[in-house]
């Protein structure tokens, strides 16, 4: 399942969310190396995991597999703050249904040879479906090119806000799509998982016997 961790059940989840940013640090910083990032605590947070943050984190076996991370784009965010640049003309996309899709990332011993392993899948997926659910009508973000191809594939209308540029060694564009619920029935379709992948508890009321139970937490140092 992809477990959805925001500012009213961050409590439920405080060795989960710790997990979360020592995976962010293995990618982006040790296996990336886009050294700017790194903590001496090996953990990778920024200016923009505030409240308004939602984490989604897949757990498997205790162990935080993948996760991702979207921001309001009506409060200060990557693509407004730290990579302009890469929209051509400099009108970021803002709007209360436009957050901000980042920190995409899935733990190298979860990976296959497709590009959407099972684990991508399922975070994808899970991403789509708490937009349709929420009202969240439109995902802004800055990655590999590759990523047009692999969204249009799976039903998501992708456009670039801009030509990519060189950033760290790598390829990067600026990008926007349109998320609606047919982007998430085509994409159950094509990656065959018709049912939910979404545990989100960010909705109820967290008190008493309606908290959650997770399986225990491997905390390894990384």
């Amino acid at each position: 399942m992809v477990h959805v961790i925001t500012a009213k059940n961050a409590h439920l989840y405080t060795a989960e969310l710790d997990a979360c940013f020592r995976l962010r640090h293995d990618i982006f910083v040790k296996e990336r190396k886009w050294t700017t990032l790194h903590r001496p605590d090996n953990r990778e947070r920024d200016q923009f995991d505030t409240s308004d943050a939602i984490h989604f984190a897949v757990i498997r076996d205790g162990d935080v597999v993948g996760y991702a991370r979207m921001l309001p784009t009506l409060r200060p965010h990557l693509l407004s703050e730290v990579y302009p640049q890469l929209v051509d003309g400099g009108d970021i996309p803002r709007g209360p249904d436009i957050y901000e899709w980042t920190r995409h990332c899935v733990a190298r011993r979860c990976r296959g040879r497709s590009p959407l392993n099972q684990v991508e899948s399922q975070l994808i997926l899970g991403i789509f479906e708490y937009c349709v659910t929420n009202g969240i009508g439109w995902v802004s973000g800055q990655g590999s090119p590759a990523w047009i191809s692999r969204m249009l594939a799976l039903g998501l209308d992708l456009s670039p806000l801009g030509l990519p540029q060189e950033m760290q060694g790598q390829s990067v564009v600026a990008m926007i799509g349109r998320v609606a619920p047919r982007t998430l029935a085509f994409a159950r379709r094509v990656l065959k998982h018709p049912d939910s992948v979404l545990e989100d508890r960010s909705v109820e009321d967290l008190g008493g016997d309606s908290a959650i139970h997770l399986p225990r937490l491997r905390v390894n140092e990384r």
